[in-house]
């Protein structure tokens, strides 16, 4: 009877401290208030929670805690944190300090990562700012907090600054000494993740780490140049469905050019475009069918039920006539990068709208020449210089509105090879 007893007290005791965290993270000023202001229970279970003194702000009663049981310094909530990890994932700055000046050590290593993961979570929440997240960083790395741990998802904590676009905490880490290509469970690396995401700062910041892996590729062989291509086209795909808001539409332009800069950054870092994914495309092979899903959406409306990659079911007829498309320039560019037009694959790009035909053409005649040597490779730099600034302001969609001359602007529109 007394073992039931005690069993039904500590669950009672883990759901009270679950429930104490989810609001919290849910919590809006007045739920802060409230919180703030909540006294610990006088059930004793619950009385010597390290948790709930945490969720309280109760130094005097963590320092009696942790002075009468060391080992509550280590104990795990319901959500697999121990009190520094809790204290971290709040943002409870004055929290951490009196933790890891109680004997709490940032060594400890749950399903949560580290307490470094747990900092960033609370960046994230905006319980703390970047500026405040960065401290508590070195504060934590000065104790010997591991690095390169990782979570429940293989993610370190310099994935997980990458992923939610802290470039204030992934250049502390990285700076001491960060493992920038180390992938998580799914095989995605840091610029993997940062391309997908379509977040051009931390690509750019990433390409100058000389150590970061330009070509890894994920389960399905896709490097980041792959990925950040499909990320345009599935973009495309949501921002040309219709009835869309006018907000999320300039968003989602917004995105979708940020990734066609992301492409020129990663050809311009020297990333591969030849290499093969488990399905055999190549980064030209996406970037035509990106071309294909706009003359399709020319004729036939909306692309929401249009499969990628095109089929031959629906592929393009010959004689139909289409303005070139917005993504002519992603195929130039490639083809001015290195990439090869697959002989399998002749056929199909012989066949639609003449300007598909003539990029072919292109193409296969650029294959003769050298085209990135002096003077083309000179003026083709010059060209990304001027596009990479005006992705540096989020313009790179309005190009085509510089007051210059035609044939500069065709020049910065990459409509020739």
């Amino acid at each position: 009877m007394g073992t039931c007893i005690s069993g039904m007290v500590n669950a009672a005791t883990r759901l009270h401290d679950f429930w104490i965290d989810m609001r919290w993270r849910n919590a809006n000023e007045n739920d802060f208030n409230a919180i703030a202001e909540m006294r610990i229970s006088s059930t004793p279970a619950v009385n010597n929670s390290i948790h709930l003194a945490v969720v309280n702000k109760n130094v005097e009663g963590i320092q009696r805690i942790l002075r009468e049981n060391p080992e509550a310094a280590q104990e795990e909530n319901s959500a697999g944190e121990t009190p520094l990890h809790q204290a971290c994932c709040l943002g409870y700055l004055r929290m951490i300090d009196t933790l890891l000046h109680n004997g709490c050590t940032p060594r400890c290593i749950t399903t949560q990562g580290t307490p470094l993961h747990s900092i960033l979570k609370a960046v994230h929440s905006k319980y703390i700012r970047e500026e405040q997240c960065a401290l508590v960083i070195a504060q934590l790395l000065h104790a010997d907090c591991p690095i390169d741990a990782v979570d429940r998802g293989n993610k370190t904590a310099f994935f997980c600054a990458v992923e939610m676009g802290n470039l204030t905490a992934a250049e502390i880490l990285l700076d001491c000494g960060a493992d920038a290509n180390q992938k998580e469970s799914n095989c995605f690396s840091p610029l993997y993740m940062a391309a997908i995401n379509g977040d051009l700062r931390l690509v750019r910041f990433l390409l100058r780490c000389p150590s970061v892996d330009i070509d890894t590729t994920d389960s399905c062989g896709r490097t980041p140049l792959i990925a950040s291509l499909i990320t345009i086209t599935n973009t495309f795909r949501y921002e040309r469905m219709p009835q869309t808001n006018v907000e999320d539409a300039h968003s989602r332009q917004l995105h979708e050019f940020n990734s066609i800069a992301i492409v020129e950054a990663l050809l311009k870092a020297g990333a591969d475009p030849n290499i093969e994914d488990e399905y055999h495309r190549t980064a030209i092979l996406i970037a035509f069918a990106a071309l294909e899903l706009d003359c399709i959406h020319q004729t036939k409306g909306p692309l929401s039920l249009i499969p990628f990659p095109v089929t031959d079911g629906n592929q393009l007829p010959e004689s139909s006539s289409f303005s070139e498309s917005v993504y002519a320039p992603l195929v130039r560019l490639l083809i001015l990068s290195g990439a090869y037009l697959p002989d399998r694959e002749q056929e199909r790009y012989t066949k639609g709208p003449q300007w598909i035909k003539q990029l072919y053409t292109e193409g296969k005649s650029a294959l003769g020449l050298d085209i990135m040597k002096p003077p083309l490779k000179l003026v083709h730099i010059c060209r990304l210089a001027i596009r990479s600034h005006m992705a540096d302001v989020s313009r790179l969609h309005q190009v085509h509105q510089l007051p210059v001359p035609p044939n500069l602007r065709e020049y910065l529109l990459i409509k020739y090879i």
